[in-house]
């Protein structure tokens, strides 16, 4: 340990250019409970060939949140969430793009928000609110079907709770513009 005329403190190093600087091969800060559980962990790795991860912020003993960066081959720049050597639960590219659920070595979000669901799962994509968050605003199934309102569509596109109105002019009245839909009855009709 090394502490410079400035106060820097070094540790691993003997020319600290901070308040603290931690050297080494592998650097890591622990900070652990009295029970020996590890609640936070920051490093830095080094160890490209053996360890593609650099560097990482984890937090419980399993790392229940793990927020990490790769030096592996096309990985450059990319942020992961929970990063292991096969997969994430979600990163953020390069380019800023947001990819949920992909998987797999050089895996990159091919759009703005790109979700992925592996054909095992009922569900690829939901949005949802209310207190018990069981009111679906949109839903989509790994099948491709579209819910609107509704959390299992039965075909391309299923929307539940249209509003009922008795013709054109009274959508128009109470505020539905062109190109709304409404229903009257059994019938979807639309705004014109």
């Amino acid at each position: 340990m090394a502490i410079n005329g400035l106060g820097n403190v070094g540790i691993g190093t003997t020319s600290p250019g901070s308040t603290l600087v931690i050297g080494g091969p592998d650097p890591e800060i622990r900070l652990t409970t009295g029970g020996g559980e590890i609640p936070l962990t920051i490093r830095a790795d080094n160890d490209m060939a053996s360890d593609p991860i650099n560097p990482y912020i984890k937090t419980g003993g399993g790392g229940s949140l793990d927020i990490e960066s790769s030096n592996q081959s096309g990985q450059y720049g990319k942020l992961f969430l929970n990063y292991t050597k096969t997969g994430h639960i979600m990163m953020v590219g390069g380019g800023g793009n947001v990819g949920i659920g992909i998987t797999g070595t050089g895996a990159n979000p091919g759009a703005t928000l790109d979700v992925f669901a592996s054909t095992s799962s009922a569900n690829a994509l939901k949005v949802r609110s209310g207190t018990t968050g069981d009111v679906y605003g949109l839903y989509v199934s790994t099948t491709g079907n579209v819910g609107i309102g509704t959390a299992d569509p039965k075909s391309k596109l299923q929307v539940v709770g249209l509003t009922e109105y008795t013709d054109n002019a009274a959508a128009a009245a109470a505020g539905l513009t062109v190109g709304a839909f409404y229903r009257t009855g059994d019938l979807l009709k639309v705004v014109h």
